[in-house]
């Protein structure tokens, strides 16, 4: 039967002064953040049974795997599938990540409209990618099918497919009413597919353009 330890001191870490090391009078020690004292006072003297001690770490893993998801967060926007594939490969159980995940969702700091809509903002304005590809890479951090098409929707009025296709173009130096030799224009072509952009499209932008 585990017995209740006697707290002997509490001390602040050196290196580390937003956390705490609560020494016991057998020479065992855990750290311990300071949120996590603030929410679990304890003191010196004080005996904590088997179950407090418990309660304490799992409290202190709690907190480090909220730390760890905000950190997550500092450096971009991520998908709750992503943010949970990557909190899972750090080690933190599931039956702690899912609770969190749902607090987040709630109070909107975890938001796939908002993600999705950053992601390909940023994709789009980056590598100019057209819809098949990008389909694609929202889908990757599994966005729901309505997610997906709605944000493609969004943002294809938001950067019109025409505009993508002339800028690459121009970047070819394809001007208006060139005149190209098959093999070159087939290479252009293939290169627009790889991008993402359907034939139709293509099509209709070498029409306009009267491109031949």
């Amino acid at each position: 039967m585990l017995l209740p330890q006697r707290i002997k001191e509490i001390k602040t870490q050196v290196r580390h002064p937003d956390r705490r090391t609560i020494i016991f009078d057998d020479g065992t020690f855990i750290g311990i953040s300071e949120e996590v004292l603030l929410s679990n006072p304890v003191h010196p003297g004080d005996e904590l049974t088997p179950n407090k001690l418990k309660e304490l770490t799992n409290s202190e893993q709690k907190q480090k795997l909220r730390n760890s998801a905000l950190n997550l967060l500092s450096f971009r926007m991520r998908s709750l599938s992503e943010l949970k594939q990557r909190l899972l490969k750090k080690g933190y159980d599931i039956q702690d990540i899912e609770p969190l995940l749902e607090e987040f969702d709630a109070k909107n700091i975890l938001n796939d409209s908002e993600f999705a809509l950053a992601f390909s903002r940023d994709k789009i304005r980056s590598k100019g990618i057209g819809p098949s590809i990008l389909r694609v890479e929202l889908s990757n951090h599994h966005l729901s099918r309505n997610l997906v098409e709605d944000t493609l929707n969004r943002m294809y009025t938001e950067f019109p497919i025409d505009t993508l296709l002339g800028n690459h173009l121009k970047k070819k130096k394809i001007r208006r009413n060139s005149k190209l030799q098959e093999k070159e224009k087939n290479r252009i072509v293939n290169f627009l597919k790889r991008k993402g952009f359907s034939w139709d499209d293509i099509s209709r932008v070498f029409d306009e353009k009267q491109i031949a």
